[in-house]
């Protein structure tokens, strides 16, 4: 008897990239066509305000190896990854972007790496195309603060474009945290990983829809959602602020001797409302980010609702 084919799952997600759906789906059939698997796509519409679920429904009724859903509203990304990959059947799964910026052309080398028996397979980012200056700054900080703080488990430019094994994709599947870090869990399940460097092209059409609050709540979520060293901090943190406060009084007490003082135990004062303040308002703010993790928890709700689906 032959052997049955192997299937690899694509899971991709959209958010107003009507214009993309059809690219990416020609590009990904071009690519299996020279492999020797079979596959399927699993695409969400994540909320969008054009027509990118009639793109889907389109594409899907005449290719029964699309699976479509469209959400109720517009979920993050990792939650809808999470989604995706439970519906995963096949022997590995791909999560990538749809907006091409993760090229399907980068799929062979995946595949050949996990042909070797390497159970995950990551993209490393060498270059960003469109990205500014800025936002450039800010993508190493956190991947510095990232890795410091998951004590190496998130290495730097690796983007959620990656290959896993279904032993893999299983695991991560059993991770049942609602504040999803999809980069983190895969990383904390701690497969053999091997990296596939590709300097990332710009969008194929569209603009992102990205933004600097967003991000910014993304890379702090993603770093207390996979580490406890910034609680840790918060002892370093006072010793630091109390060193500080000690110095500042060494250097006025001389200064009020020599120039007089407003009034009697003004240095004392401001030294101590300085290094309480510091103290204070630093444990607050991590202890804040900590406590709605836990309220996210407990709430237990599901990572997405589902309105449509399709085949």
């Amino acid at each position: 008897m032959r052997n049955k084919k192997k299937t690899i799952t694509v899971v991709t997600s959209c958010l107003n990239e009507a214009k993309n759906i059809e690219e990416l789906y020609n590009r990904l059939k071009n690519v299996f066509s020279n492999e020797k698997y079979s596959w399927n796509l699993i695409i969400f519409d994540n909320g969008s305000k054009d027509k990118t679920w009639d793109e889907i429904l389109a594409l899907s009724r005449s290719n029964r190896n699309i699976l479509g859903y469209r959400m109720s509203r517009t979920f993050s990304l990792d939650a809808v990854f999470t989604s995706g990959l439970l519906e995963c059947t096949g022997d590995a799964a791909i999560m990538m972007a749809s907006d091409l910026q993760d090229p399907p052309e980068t799929i062979p080398a995946l595949l050949r790496h996990w042909e070797r028996g390497t159970p995950h397979v990551a993209v490393r980012i060498k270059e960003r195309a469109e990205m500014s200056k800025t936002r450039l700054v800010l993508t190493k900080i956190f991947y510095r603060i990232s890795n410091w703080a998951s004590d190496g488990l998130i290495p730097e430019n690796v983007s959620d474009f990656r290959l896993m094994d279904k032993a893999v994709y299983q695991a991560v599947n059993e991770l049942t945290e609602r504040n999803r870090f999809m980069r983190g869990l895969v990383a904390w399940t701690g497969f053999p990983t091997e990296f596939v460097e590709i300097e990332r092209p710009p969008r194929f059409s569209g603009r992102s829809t990205a933004n600097y609050p967003g991000l910014i709540r993304f890379a702090t979520q993603g770093i207390f959602a996979n580490s406890i060293k910034p609680l840790s901090a918060i002892s370093i943190l006072g010793v630091i602020s109390a060193f500080f406060s000690i110095l500042s009084l060494l250097f006025f007490i001389p200064y009020w001797f020599l120039t007089g003082v407003p009034f009697a135990g003004f240095g004392t004062i401001i030294g101590f409302i300085a290094l309480g303040f510091s103290i204070v308002v630093s444990m607050l703010g991590l202890l804040a980010e900590y406590l709605g993790l836990v309220y996210g928890e407990v709430k237990m709700r599901p990572h997405v609702v589902r309105w449509e689906s399709t085949n």
